[in-house]
């Protein structure tokens, strides 16, 4: 999927089973791969600067398996092939977590289990597009937000990277993204990092729960997460290292504005009383002038803002479309 949609980075694969296993205990499963294909089991959590930092794969064989996995944690499902399907039954060693499912499952419900799983350190909500994973105590802090509403609107942050990525299924190759985007919250961040993308999961620290796990935050303070996301959907063709911090904006700016949501690019800064594009225009004529050492973060974004404004809304999603059906890997 990297390869066919030009991406920098891998973005999630796993399918959620809303099941946890307890440390070093045996999980036994029954695989049926009905197209020869066959799954791999992945058990733990995403933490890239953590102690354990990422979850271990198992792979599965048709018929009975079972899987001891030192650490405990998620389980989860992949499955590489085009089409193919394969059934995966957890037959012991597994228990519920609690679980928030987009359309299933009701807040009284959600607020039951978190009530009655509590020897369960992990909680998970679950969207069409989207796998937000939590520790227990991460999830307390904010269990009182309407959680219906908090999905439906990172779904709606979701489509609106899809939609500025050309994403619309107009040819094969233009299909959105197969499984969702993972969103976790990780227990340690380098000093001076507010969150994170790599391969497979967006991070985020507990700290920073209240702009990702609260409905007024995610709307009003969610830049970070945009950002972030945006990430899983830059294309290498036009990311300059030097670019990788700016060009990852187009997407934060597409959710701004899909949300109906004042431009950052239009915040006046209370020192100078310029926004970003009047105060790129004022440097205009000095002496040593360079695009990457003279402007800020969001200066050197106006001029990618720019060329929408010029050629139309479609500039970026026809971009896209052009790297995926070029393909220059």
């Amino acid at each position: 999927e990297r390869l066919r949609l030009g991406q920098a980075l891998r973005a999630s694969e796993f399918q959620p089973t809303g099941r946890y296993v307890p440390p070093g205990t045996a999980l036994r499963c029954d695989v049926l791969p009905h197209h020869g294909a066959v799954p791999t089991l992945w058990i733990g959590q995403w933490d890239y600067y953590g102690t354990v930092t990422a979850p271990r794969s198992y792979p599965l064989g048709p018929g009975a398996n079972t899987v001891t996995d030192p650490h405990g944690g998620p389980v989860y499902l992949t499955l590489e092939g085009d089409g193919q399907r394969a059934a995966v039954r957890l037959r012991s060693g597994s228990v519920p977590m609690p679980v928030f499912r987009l359309g299933r499952t009701s807040e009284a419900g959600y607020q039951h289990q978190l009530d009655t799983c509590t020897d369960v350190p992990v909680v998970e909500l679950h969207g069409p597009r989207s796998i937000v994973t939590l520790t227990r105590d991460g999830a307390l802090l904010y269990r009182d937000e309407d959680h219906a509403a908090l999905l439906t609107l990172l779904e709606r942050i979701i489509d609106a990277e899809s939609d500025i990525s050309g994403l619309d299924g107009s040819k094969p190759v233009h299909r959105p993204k197969a499984g969702g985007y993972h969103f976790t919250e990780v227990s340690v961040v380098p000093s001076g990092v507010g969150a994170y993308a790599t391969h497979g999961y967006n991070g985020f620290p507990r700290a920073y729960l209240d702009r990702a796990t609260t409905v007024e935050g995610l709307l009003t303070r969610g830049w970070g997460l945009y950002h972030e996301l945006g990430h899983l959907h830059q294309q290498f063709a036009y990311k300059p290292s030097g670019l990788t911090e700016v060009t990852v904006n187009i997407y934060s700016l597409a959710v701004q504005r899909a949300l109906g949501r004042p431009s950052n690019l239009l915040t006046v800064d209370p020192k100078t009383g310029l926004d970003s594009f009047r105060s790129a225009r004022a440097k205009f004529g000095t002496a040593g002038l360079t695009y990457e050492k003279s402007f800020g973060a969001y200066e050197k974004l106006v001029p990618l803002r720019q060329l929408e404004l010029a050629f139309g809304a479609d500039f970026w999603p026809r971009l896209h479309k052009l790297v995926r059906e070029e393909n220059p890997r």
